[in-house]
């Protein structure tokens, strides 16, 4: 992506130095971590979005988790584009989730409703920081979240989830 940042190079640059092996991710991978544990590359697909207000967010990797009856969904910072994909894209996926990690810090261009209709989450996520400059997370995505019970870094500080592929257990550190 033309958005590639010094930092990002400068990591590229250590990786390459040591001989670290790497993947490039794409949907449909799958990797075995093994006690029944399988993570799935959901997005982005084997042709990355182009011409978007933001493709580096639109190509982000999103990751399922999922061991026994208990799954997770980690966004990224994809927007309604890639979640548009996502949703209509020939490998159709289960998105159905336990616990969904909100896309974009609860940017207002992220979560939409179809989103997370197919998603259907028990518990929300959101990774944000607490009176930030963008105003994350927003009302809307907020709003639309509805009856999900919703964990925000801003509010509860570290959010930890513990499975044991039957059961989910949340708990909170305290902001600030």
């Amino acid at each position: 992506l033309s958005e590639n940042t010094s930092a990002y190079n400068a990591w590229l640059e250590v990786i390459d130095q040591k001989g670290i092996e790497r993947t490039i991710a794409k949907a449909g991978q799958r990797i075995e971590l093994g006690t029944g544990m399988v993570m799935e590359v959901i997005w982005p697909g084997a042709d990355l979005l182009e011409g978007t207000e933001s493709d580096a967010n639109n190509n982000s990797v999103v990751l399922q988790l999922v061991w026994g009856e208990v799954s997770f969904l980690f966004t990224g910072d994809i927007e309604e584009e890639a979640e548009r994909e996502i949703l209509y894209d020939d490998l159709w996926h289960d998105l159905n989730s336990t616990v969904l990690k909100v896309a974009h810090h609860g940017g207002a261009k992220s979560t939409s409703s179809q989103f997370i209709a197919a998603v259907d989450p028990q518990v929300a996520v959101i990774s944000v920081g607490e009176n930030n400059y963008f105003g994350h997370p927003s009302d809307e995505v907020l709003g639309r979240l509805g009856g999900v019970e919703v964990y925000r870094t801003d509010e509860h500080g570290t959010i930890m989830v513990t499975t044991d592929g039957q059961r989910l257990w949340v708990e909170v550190a305290g902001a600030g």
